[in-house]
């Protein structure tokens, strides 16, 4: 391989991209959340986002914007694919109940359906957070990198992982 061809291919996986969301998934206990509804106006789904970054950052967390699509219940019950503006949160090393509980949390106040959430070197769990969201958590297993899935994944300039 050619020094240019190396480059081109070192240059789609920065280290603010994909790269870095896939590792720390894999090594940390992550959450992947978001304050949009299909409901509502763009408007408001982006005042509610950055108000969900203001307290996520405000429980000490760091945060990575990405874009997800999800299958959305609405109050009537049908769903719907929609596409929003999420957030992956990294957590700190073995304080992953209490994050879990604070993300949880947070996706209430969001009124949110669920919430992804992982243990480091674990499987993602889909924890309900109201009753839409059903009653038990659901595991989805790990962080699979360059995969689609009808039933939702996450978008990080411009390339996707999902669970499984």
């Amino acid at each position: 391989m050619k020094f240019a061809e190396y480059m081109l291919k070192c240059r789609d996986l920065s280290e603010g991209g994909m790269s870095r969301v896939v590792r720390n998934s894999k090594s940390r206990s992550t959450a992947v959340m978001t304050a949009s509804r299909g409901d509502k106006s763009n408007k408001q789904n982006k005042a509610a986002n950055k108000d969900l970054q203001k307290k996520v950052r405000s429980l000490g967390y760091g945060y990575r914007k990405v874009e997800g699509s999800y299958k959305e219940k609405g109050d009537d019950g049908k769903e719907k694919n929609v596409k929003e503006k999420s957030i992956v949160v990294n957590a700190p090393k073995k304080k992953f109940r209490k994050f879990k509980k604070q993300m949880k949390r947070l996706g209430k106040a969001a009124n949110q359906d669920t919430v992804i959430t992982k243990r480091a070197k674990s499987s993602a769990q889909l924890n309900p957070t109201n009753k839409r969201g059903g009653k038990k958590s659901i595991r989805i297993g790990r962080v699979k990198p360059n995969t689609t899935s009808p039933e939702g994944q996450t978008r990080v300039k411009g390339k996707t992982y999902t669970y499984g």
